[in-house]
């Protein structure tokens, strides 16, 4: 597969098994670096290949967690974590995989959870060159997954 570079708030990113950011991502960004995030507990879920969790570094946070069910896009944000390694200046950055908060410690208090997860119809990402390198298994209506987090993490039965 072919790696692509893409350059997010004024860093190189790299990604082959996720989705190129876009203005989603950037209106994301936008409102969380105006949020004090100064020794914060940040929880990026749906990473992808990192940009949100990682361009979040310069506001200094205790805790960055970057999480994704999908082993490519592991793979992409590990190796954009390894060349922002000299920018983790007392911050610790954990990648870990995980199916929404499956496997993120329960014990933890996250300041900030964002998360960029393609809330697209399938039936639309069927139409759309966008998602060559990742899946959409959104569902009909681009909801499955928002719908599922939000019932296994606030308690509600039905949405």
């Amino acid at each position: 597969m072919i790696k692509l570079t893409t350059k997010f708030l004024g860093k190189s990113f790299q990604y082959t098994n996720s989705f190129e950011p876009n203005l989603t991502s950037q209106l994301i960004a936008d409102v969380a670096i105006e949020i004090d995030l100064f020794n914060k507990n940040i929880l990026d879920l749906g990473c992808g290949c990192g940009v949100l969790g990682l361009s979040l570094l310069k506001k200094k946070p205790k805790l960055v967690v970057l999480s994704d069910v999908s082993i490519g896009a592991l793979e992409d944000c590990r190796q954009n974590t390894a060349q922002m390694g000299s920018e983790f200046e007392r911050v610790n950055v954990d990648v870990i995989e995980s199916d929404g908060f499956s496997k993120v410690k329960k014990e933890i208090f996250f300041d900030l959870i964002i998360n960029d997860v393609s809330g697209i119809s399938e039936d639309v990402a069927q139409l759309s060159p966008w998602f060559e390198n990742a899946p959409c298994e959104s569902g009909s209506d681009g909801l499955r997954f928002f719908k599922r987090i939000i019932k296994e993490r606030c308690c509600i039965k039905d949405i």
